[in-house]
């Protein structure tokens, strides 16, 4: 996306949200300069999301780059990756919620929350701040054990809606489920979050040893800048054109649900 491109839709995007206008001058004024400054962070839909909630350009910029790169690169790939991870860890902690979720083949009802970092249809401005920490203090694959906390809070209700419908059905009940964390007591979520951080690490998972080792769910967000720019240059990286036309088919089902799940929710 060129800068020009790229400035439109952060506009766009902003514009949509509930912020007065000179706080909706701020925040897109903080998403251009951190993609003006660190260049190599390619903007989506859903960063304005997370921007809204940062305290300023700094920590925007230290969010993007340490916790939120695979998310920002020209390449689908790395997106993908990580929430592959997501079925395996939700078949260790809940085989209900593992039952209901085998019936849908990928788990692209994932995407706008993990994206976003639920801030697209939280209300609560204190518990999306708590998400962010959360994030910065343990990296991306928080944000996994976060959503995979949020299904279960809410796995009864997912069971009985979900149970014997079509795959279309219950992929448009999971979106539901997990688009928002309003409703759910944050010391219970964030309790459970970090039982399974600790229950289960991610590095136990089969697709775990897919993830490139520029990821930011495998180094973490305590590295330097410097390296998580490195990072990110190796994670942008085209794949090969065997990996490329594999991935095509996964590319347009993600774009599709993903302004499907938002159109559904605005």
């Amino acid at each position: 996306m060129s800068e020009q491109n790229y400035r439109e839709q952060v506009r766009r995007d902003v514009e949509r949200t509930g912020l007065k206008k000179e706080q909706k001058e701020c925040v897109i004024q903080r998403i251009c300069n951190v993609l003006d400054h660190v260049p190599e962070l390619h903007y989506y839909q859903g960063f304005h999301d997370v921007a809204v909630h940062c305290a300023s350009e700094d920590d925007l910029e230290d969010l993007a780059l340490l916790c939120l790169r695979d998310f920002m690169t020209p390449e689908i790939e790395p997106t993908l990756a990580v929430l592959a991870l997501l079925p395996e860890l939700i078949s260790i902690a809940d085989s209900r919620l593992d039952a209901i979720m085998r019936t849908v083949p990928e788990p692209h009802f994932a995407l706008a929350p993990l994206l976003t970092l639920f801030g697209h249809n939280t209300e609560s401005n204190a518990m999306l701040e708590s998400v962010q920490l959360k994030v910065e203090q343990y990296g991306l694959g928080y944000a996994l054990y976060l959503y995979t906390a949020v299904m279960m809070y809410r796995r009864d209700e997912i069971v009985e809606q979900a149970t014997g419908e079509p795959p279309e059905v219950v992929h448009s009940i999971l979106s539901k489920a997990g688009n928002s964390l309003d409703g759910i007591d944050p010391d219970l979520l964030f309790k459970s979050a970090d039982t399974l951080r600790i229950r289960i690490p991610l590095s136990r998972l089969p697709s775990y040893r897919k993830l490139s080792r520029h990821s930011a769910v495998k180094t973490g967000s305590l590295i330097p800048s410097e390296q998580a720019r490195r990072d990110l240059i190796e994670l942008s990286r085209p794949p090969s054109d065997g990996r490329r036309r594999r991935i095509a088919v996964a590319v347009v089902v993600v774009v599709v649900g993903f302004l499907l799940q938002r159109a559904r929710y605005p």
